[in-house]
């Protein structure tokens, strides 16, 4: 069973918690579950048994606002995102994977994701990597001089001439978002944590400079 037959047989349900035993029984092929939320947004779960080593997540959930808006040449949307294992234990009483979001603007076209399978397939394994997105989102943390600045703008999905789907990255819209009230925010928050992690270090060994010179004393 793949996505389009999947998608076609579970219609738009208004849910939050999908059930794990809804993905299909066959768990050698890739699948997904869309939800309509109550607020207009789309959860999109993306199921991939084929995992790359050293990725210790078969399941991407992807909460994504359908109403894009411009930034720099393209047009966005508002996401949030987590990276998880099918086979996890849902945690009760304490934040789980399934639910610890990062958010990320980026370009996608939802309905598209809903109806094209090798479109939805490219968007979750390879712009929606975990490992790709949170390097975008620790540079866009990051106070260094940045080469492209990218805040927490992950890129989109544009077609070569052979007609492949393929990465791509609108540089007007990366600064546009490092640049934006909420990066500035994310990056002052940065600091902040930096600052009193410095402090901290600072104190411990202060303390133990001391403890060092009382000891000396001592013999």
């Amino acid at each position: 069973m793949g996505l389009l037959d999947f998608f076609k047989r579970n219609k738009l349900k208004n849910t939050s918690e999908p059930k794990k035993e809804e993905f299909a029984a066959d768990r050698s092929k890739q699948d997904m579950q869309v939800r309509a939320l109550e607020d207009g947004r789309y959860q999109i779960e993306f199921y991939e048994p084929n995992t790359k080593f050293g990725q210790f997540y078969n399941t991407t959930r992807l909460i994504v606002d359908s109403n894009g808006y411009t930034m720099g040449n393209s047009t966005v949307n508002d996401c949030l995102i987590s990276w998880y294992n099918q086979d996890d234990a849902i945690m009760i009483g304490c934040e789980s994977s399934r639910d610890m979001y990062e958010r990320i603007v980026a370009s996608l076209n939802v309905y598209k994701m809903m109806m094209d399978e090798e479109y939805c397939s490219f968007a979750m394994r390879q712009l929606l990597n975990q490992k790709r997105v949170m390097n975008y989102l620790n540079r866009g943390k990051s106070d260094e001089p940045q080469k492209v600045l990218c805040g927490n703008y992950v890129g989109g999905i544009s077609q070569n001439a052979e007609g492949k789907y393929v990465k791509s990255f609108d540089c007007k819209a990366g600064r546009e978002c490092h640049n934006s009230p909420y990066m500035q925010q994310v990056r002052s928050q940065e600091r902040a944590k930096r600052e009193q992690e410095r402090a901290r270090r600072r104190k411990a060994l202060e303390e133990q400079i001391k403890s060092a010179q009382e000891e000396l004393e001592n013999l």
